[in-house]
């Protein structure tokens, strides 16, 4: 449903545009300059994301060694008999379990975020300083000439504005 959503509001500005265009052709004598990015493979190609990968990695790593500590001990009562103790740290680690992914998706979820912001914002400012009047992206757009394709450009754009 999203996605048949999706589809008619590209359509509708397509239309739109269609629409704009040609208004804008007979009225101010100009064409519309539309730029198109994969804003995925800029995302992927990002030093920063690549860095925020690694850190999340790491993080999982280490919580992962947490559980495996928890689940060592769980081991350990589990031979030993002792069934009381047992259950106990069973519902601690599945507690743990819980906290760590609740921790690493709020982190990582706003960081995610704000990095994906920080990209469309580049975008948009290059968008506007090289006088486009339209910039599109991979999830919008049907089709792109190669000539209309600005994912290389904006790739080395995020990448040297540390």
């Amino acid at each position: 449903m999203k996605k048949i959503v999706g589809v008619l509001v590209v359509v509708m500005v397509l239309l739109f545009t269609t629409v704009v265009i040609s208004e804008d052709k007979v009225e101010h004598g100009r064409n519309l300059k539309i730029g198109y990015v994969n804003i995925e493979k800029v995302i992927e190609s990002y030093t920063k994301w690549n860095d925020l990968q690694d850190k999340y990695k790491n993080d999982v790593d280490y919580y992962n060694s947490k559980i495996n500590a928890l689940k060592s001990e769980i081991d350990a009562l589990q031979k030993s008999g002792d069934q009381t103790n047992y259950n106990q740290k069973v519902q601690e680690l599945q507690t743990r379990v819980n906290q760590y992914q609740q921790e690493l998706q709020n982190e990582y979820g706003e960081k995610t975020n704000a990095l994906i912001d920080e990209v469309k914002n580049i975008v948009v400012n290059y968008a506007k300083d090289n006088g486009y009047d339209l910039m599109v992206y991979d999830s919008g757009a049907i089709y792109a000439s190669d000539l209309a394709d600005l994912t290389e450009t904006m790739i080395n754009i995020v990448n040297s504005s540390k």
